[in-house]
């Protein structure tokens, strides 16, 4: 039997191809030079993701095969799905808000190794790790990266934490919630930020330094460097002829 991953067809006869839902499909290849299809499934991170302005929904498993895994104990693969949406508001006061929903899964699929027969057994679910704070993950790496299957365990890791779920219940048995690891570009986009904000607070303070002072340095309201007028208004005796 060969099994395949890959981005599901958009027509009907199989042509083009449907971004929003990834495929899972098996082969009998008992004769490899016609190999048959025994069965598919196809696979969204929610339902009717064309719809509720959800975003494709995507899973690394179509282009790298390390977050791709198959455990023949139980017959389960173990496919992570992804997809976001934009969610914007205006309040009771006129005020606007704004913040991303996030959905990142982990999808049980269980394979029959003689029929070929693919069905879902059941899901992990980390969005919360991402929906829990402000709504606005900027790392940009919302899904589940890594599955590893253990006894009767599957572990889930995401950049949001790491979870294990017991395959006989699919209950979390325990988690991890990880601190942010933000990306390099925002590291020095805030760097550059903190620079910027210096170089204003550092002229500010010198325009306020020349304000305060004449061009010989002296302070522009010292009262005591001014001569004193006599009774009449006149000038110092000195400047008197």
């Amino acid at each position: 039997m060969l099994l395949t991953i890959g981005l599901a067809p958009a027509n009907a006869d199989g042509t083009g191809l449907d971004w929003s839902t990834t495929r899972i499909q098996t082969f009998d290849v008992s004769d490899p030079t016609t190999p048959t299809q025994n069965d598919h499934l196809d696979l969204a991170p929610v339902e009717n993701p064309g719809e509720g302005g959800w975003s494709w929904g995507w899973s690394e498993a179509t282009y790298e095969h390390k977050a791709f895994q198959y455990w023949a104990p139980k017959g389960l693969l173990a496919v992570p799905l992804s997809t976001y949406r934009y969610n914007s508001w205006t309040d009771a006061s006129g005020g606007h808000h704004w913040s991303y929903e996030y959905v990142s899964k982990l999808m049980l699929v269980e394979v029959n190794e003689t029929s070929g027969e693919l069905s879902v057994y059941g899901e992990v679910d980390h969005s919360l790790f991402f929906d829990a704070e402000d709504g606005r993950w900027w790392g940009g790496e919302t899904q589940i990266r890594r599955s590893i299957f253990m006894g009767d365990f599957v572990v889930a890791l995401s950049a949001g934490g790491v979870t294990a779920t017991n395959l006989s219940t699919l209950n979390q048995s325990a988690s991890v919630e990880l601190d942010r690891q933000w990306p390099e570009y925002y590291n020095i986009w805030a760097e550059d930020a903190e620079e910027e904000e210096a170089k204003v607070d550092t002229s500010e303070g010198k325009d306020d330094d020349r304000e305060a002072k004449g061009d010989d340095g002296k302070s522009t309201s010292d009262e005591s460097d001014r001569p004193d007028d006599d009774d009449a208004g006149a000038a110092p005796d000195s400047d008197r002829q």
